[in-house]
């Protein structure tokens, strides 16, 4: 039996040469094929986040943007203002602040130990699992992530119906 699972805590990257020795070529190959859609597909779902159009921002939002589109102009502000982003509600895909987040790319695939099944999900950010913070939205932990805004699990629904034409791909 062939299981793949996502999750957050990865074991050995795929490409280990010591996690390569007894998997047979044809399970390689699939595994390849199936981890590496599942994790694609996850990467691709993570958008940056909108921008506040001016009529949703707040009074004091849009009184701050306003001078600092002054100052600009005056040359007294480096940086050109931006108006505040919209977080994603809880249940949709994750907003990004910029699309060169850690979190984009550090999601990758590994085999497990048995070599049974292929775990797809973010990489942990550090020695210890709570390494990923999100200050602004008070998350603890790339699970606390995945559980009020789920990627992972959308696109591992999305590949499920074509798992049988990666197994014939593999040549399995």
């Amino acid at each position: 039996m062939i299981t793949l699972n996502f999750s957050t805590k990865m074991q050995k990257r795929f490409l280990d040469r010591d996690i390569n020795k007894d998997i047979s070529e044809k399970m390689k190959r699939f595994f390849s094929i199936a981890g590496g859609s599942i994790m694609t597909t996850a990467r691709r779902s993570l958008r940056k986040r909108r921008l506040k159009s001016l009529s949703d921002m707040t009074e004091r939002e849009r009184i701050a943007f306003r001078q600092d589109q002054v100052l600009h102009r005056k040359g007294l502000l480096a940086r050109k203002p931006r108006r505040p982003g919209i977080s994603a509600k809880k249940g949709q895909l994750p907003r990004l602040t910029t699309m060169e987040s850690p979190l984009r790319k550090r999601i990758f695939f590994a085999v497990t130990e048995d070599k049974k099944a292929v775990v797809v999900g973010p990489e942990l950010l550090g020695k210890d699992a709570k390494a990923y913070r999100h200050r602004r939205v008070g998350l603890s932990s790339v699970e606390q992530l995945e559980k009020n805004n789920p990627f992972m699990e959308p696109a591992f629904k999305k590949i499920i119906p074509r798992l049988p034409g990666y197994l014939k791909k593999a040549n399995y």
